[in-house]
């Protein structure tokens, strides 16, 4: 069955409340429908049941090697708070001291120099 979202227009001028209880109304429509649709992605994924090293993953900053809760914490990540700082310095106080952003640009490998001056971090912009 297919379902679908209309959104009603109005006249309201944005700084009525009327317009910014809309808003909200739609953005919460849409968070669960995106919520919904990513646990059906999620769930088709297989997790391995043994994890070769932990993952760090930003909606708890710690490092996780149960394949269920790493799955549970895919879906929590989509509408959670970003923990990178947290997520970085739980690295560090871990023993992680090089630290490799693949892709184009620098904007990680800066962000994790100014959380700690003595992290080594470089950026590879292709395989």
């Amino acid at each position: 069955m297919k379902h679908k979202l209309i959104i009603r227009s109005a006249a309201y001028s944005t700084n009525s409340p009327m317009f910014f209880l809309d808003l909200l109304y739609i953005i919460s429509l849409f968070s669960i429908v995106v919520n919904i649709r990513t646990q059906k992605m999620i769930d088709i994924f297989e997790f391995s049941r043994i994890v070769a090293f932990p993952i760090y993953q930003n909606v708890t900053a710690q490092p996780v090697s149960d394949p269920e809760i790493i799955r549970k914490n895919l879906t929590a990540q989509l509408t959670a708070p970003v923990r990178w700082t947290q997520t970085i310095q739980n690295m560090i106080a871990d023993g992680v001291k090089d630290f490799t952003e693949l892709g184009p640009g620098k904007v990680l490998q800066g962000l994790i120099q100014k959380i700690d001056k003595n992290a080594t971090a470089i950026s590879i912009d292709s395989l």
